[in-house]
């Protein structure tokens, strides 16, 4: 009944037609267009007035652009990241919480003002992620035969 009614009232306002209300014999109201055949009157619909309101921006859209503008590491996505740690590689331009989300804390840190070189030793391998402002620039991989992997990535800083 509901929308039936939103729907007249809708099609009718549109319309720019008169509304009539009509009252059956059952006392059931009914909006129509067309005049009353027993008893009605016309019907205008009043209108809602609503204030606006301001809708503030969420805060965690307001973290992300500020963590972009002080981090000049390219943006990841979700999808690429999956992909990397699936395939066990790595990428320039990772961040630090990425390289520690993927491994865990690193077993050394060594910091120079905005460099830091992170090493991880495993069992079979050690990982040497090189950072510059928070962003991967270079890592290599040696397996513990000291060979290096034939995976590995291994870039200069520049």
């Amino acid at each position: 009944m509901l929308i039936r009614l939103y729907l007249l009232l809708t099609i009718s306002i549109t319309a720019q037609a008169e509304l009539y209300r009509c009252e059956s014999q059952t006392g059931e109201i009914q909006f129509t267009d067309q005049p009353c055949a027993t008893s009605g009157s016309t019907y205008e619909p009043s209108a809602v007035m609503t204030n606006y309101k301001t809708i503030q921006v969420p805060k965690s859209h307001d973290q992300h652009a500020t963590s972009k503008k002080l981090q000049a590491c390219p943006f990841i996505s979700s999808t690429e990241l999956r992909n990397l740690k699936v395939k066990d590689q790595f990428k320039k331009g990772l961040t630090q919480d990425h390289i520690q989300q993927r491994l865990g804390k690193a077993d050394d840190i060594l910091s120079n003002k905005n460099k830091s070189t992170w090493i991880y030793e495993g069992t079979h391998v050690k990982r040497t992620f090189r950072f510059k402002d928070a962003c991967l620039v270079g890592w290599k991989e040696k397996w513990k035969q000291g060979q290096e992997s034939q995976i590995s990535k291994f870039r200069d800083e520049r």
